[in-house]
């Protein structure tokens, strides 16, 4: 073998042994860290069962105020997210962070990170004033995170992105317009925005970017991008970022995209008093996008299936392999592989001439039953023993493609 392919899959596999040693145990999944700034940064990998060592997307998931990966881990299902996308998935973790608060004196804010937002207003002309995690260096710590991930795996540089919810979403858009090499080509921001201290700049590099905003968001205000918090029983209310129409319209002009986007609605089908309708806006330079999914009426959330009409990762998904609206992570028909029925109550029969093996998971992501192909035909059955509730369905194809179908059990 060709000395340098040898040094460097021995280097691949040293850094790949490395993150299992730096890992710790955990009820439910396993935290690694990096040393950054002389401080254990902790994060959480996911990487699909299938990942062959060929070019894979790569998105990085970012809590909001006061959360941390592990709450992150028990809301949803990574590794099935990972498996079922073919994405390598990442949940960094914040830093914990305090403020000083008049009458109060040291205010802890838990996690946070170091957006660029300041918060400056009073009560009864007692001033109020910090900037979260202004003392951490989240920037230059999720780069080295995004270089550490690439120099263990092969990763996909096309796909390479970040998403964000609240405070997580602040911190997507400061790290777009921060980074001055093509390191970022994706963000999704969700129930945040961009600080208002990055208002006179542009971008040094043009990326694409999706937004997702509810108009009833009462933390981060939709139509003023305000911030919304509670501090000893009074409700403050500071102006911290951009709107949400504002921001879509700064990446609009500054990724050159048509200013006449593609309206469309999406089909409301669950009584959450929740509707969603898309902007897409094509055409920016180096082939960038901007998209915005407005939901109405809804609030400071991270909506999915099959509690309401869309799947914010399927969307982020979706948007980033540039397959469409309405979206699903993958459709069996697109394969044409076929599954029914759909609701069911104790068979399902796959049917297609390109399948290796059929699993079914819970919510859990815990595997109830499985089959491997034995012709054209699979059929998982007594599933009458399982409860009833939605469960995911993952088809595993002879070329390696993975198929996923959500499946209602019913009894």
């Amino acid at each position: 073998m060709n000395s340098f392919k040898t040094f460097f899959t021995m280097k691949r596999l040293f850094l790949l042994l490395m993150m299992f040693v730096l890992c710790r145990a955990n009820a439910q999944t396993a935290i690694y860290t990096i040393k950054h700034d002389g401080i254990d940064r902790e994060y959480v990998l996911f990487v699909p069962q299938n990942y062959n060592n060929t070019p894979t997307p790569l998105m990085f998931v970012l809590h909001g105020m006061n959360q941390d990966i592990r709450s992150w881990c028990n809301m949803f299902d990574f590794q099935t997210l990972a498996d079922s996308s073919n994405f390598i998935i990442v949940l960094p973790q914040a830093m914990e962070d305090s403020a000083t608060f008049p009458m109060v004196g040291v205010y802890h804010l838990g996690p946070v990170w170091n957006t660029g937002i300041s918060i400056d207003t009073s009560i009864f002309s007692f001033p109020i004033k910090f900037t979260p995690g202004e003392h951490t260096d989240d920037v230059g710590f999720l780069f080295n995170l995004v270089d550490t991930i690439k120099a263990g795996f092969n990763i996909d540089n096309r796909k390479v992105c970040f998403a964000g919810f609240s405070l997580g979403a602040f911190m997507c858009q400061r790290l777009a317009m921060e980074q001055t090499s093509k390191t970022i080509s994706y963000i999704a921001s969700v129930s945040g925005t961009l600080a208002k201290s990055f208002n006179n700049q542009t971008p040094h590099v043009p990326v694409s970017v999706l937004h997702i905003h509810g108009t009833a968001d009462e933390i981060v205000n939709y139509n003023t991008g305000n911030l919304t918090f509670t501090y000893n029983n009074f409700n403050l209310d500071v102006s911290v970022g951009l709107s949400a129409p504002n921001l879509v319209n700064f990446w609009v002009v500054n990724d050159y995209c048509g200013r006449t986007p593609k309206q469309s609605s999406y089909p409301n089908t669950c009584e959450d008093g929740i509707t969603f309708e898309r902007y897409d806006y094509s055409n920016g330079s180096s082939g960038n996008k901007v998209s915005f999914i407005v939901a109405n009426q809804g609030q400071h959330a991270w909506y999915e299936k099959p509690d309401n009409d869309i799947d914010y990762f399927e969307e982020i998904f979706a948007f980033i392999n540039d397959s469409g609206m309405p979206t699903a992570i993958s459709e069996a028909a697109q394969e044409d592989i076929f599954v029914y029925p759909n609701p069911v109550r104790d068979k399902i029969y796959v049917h297609g001439d390109n399948i290796d093996k059929v699993e079914l998971f819970n919510s859990l992501g815990q595997c109830q039953q499985q089959t491997s192909a034995s012709g054209q035909d699979l059929i998982l059955t007594d599933l009458q023993a399982l409860p009833a509730g939605i469960y995911l369905l993952k088809v595993t194809c002879r070329n390696g493609k993975i198929i996923t179908k959500k499946i209602s059990l019913t009894k």
